[in-house]
């Protein structure tokens, strides 16, 4: 009887170790099978796409000046970066850029990847006091960015158009129309000196959140 019992504790322990070992593999193997289906544990995943914009956007606004980036006044130091994300070449001879109170005309072309900073003063002068990637296209416009009066620091809107054709917007701070969402109240703004930047370059959903607080700004990259 002793015997018997005996064998029956070593039937039992080794049926109980080849269910843990069974049930340890079933947990920790990368296969699980059905009765007519195999399911496989992927090691890799797909990289998630960006919403690149596929035309010019605009990338990056200074509207707000500090003292030490000022020339003559605050409306003629501020400026615009426009980039283009695609893989083609766009001639900008029917394009203009404004705000709430004028546009400008651009003119020349913006090759695939590059970025254009539009200023409201020479570009030499621009050039002491920010620094530049060698070969960014740089133009001046004619008078103020926007009309007569500059970009507003407590809200305004740009919208970049190819004739009459509306290509981007954005706007901050108090002028909400710039977005489809993400600005609620109002749109999100910065400190002085800071700027408003895509982040990464191109991106864009229409949402006001497609902009981070740059901080130092960085015309032409």
């Amino acid at each position: 009887m002793r015997h018997l019992n005996r064998f029956l504790l070593v039937v039992f322990l080794t049926e109980s170790t080849l269910l843990y070992v069974q049930t340890s593999q079933a947990l920790f193997s990368d296969t699980a099978a059905s009765s007519s289906n195999t399911f496989s544990a992927s090691l890799e995943f797909p990289t998630p796409t960006l919403s690149i914009a596929n035309h010019l956007v605009i990338n990056e606004v200074y509207y707000d000046v500090d003292a030490s980036h000022t020339l003559d006044d605050e409306n003629s130091s501020e400026w615009v970066e426009i980039y283009n994300p695609t893989s083609s070449s766009v001639d900008l001879t029917s394009w203009t850029i404004e705000d709430n109170n004028g546009s400008d005309s651009l003119t020349g072309s913006l090759s695939a990847g590059s970025f254009l900073i539009l200023i409201a003063t020479d570009s030499a002068s621009f050039q002491n006091i920010w620094s530049v990637p060698s070969g960014t296209n740089i133009f001046t416009v004619s008078g103020l960015i926007g009309g007569n009066f500059g970009l507003a620091n407590d809200g305004d809107i740009l919208t970049l158009k190819n004739n009459t054709v509306e290509i981007d917007k954005m706007s901050w701070e108090g002028n909400i129309s710039g977005f489809l969402t993400g600005c609620a109240v109002s749109c999100p703004g910065v400190a002085e000196g800071h700027s408003l930047e895509r982040n990464p370059n191109g991106y864009d959903t229409n949402d006001a959140n497609d902009f981070d607080d740059t901080n130092p700004p960085t015309p032409g990259s």
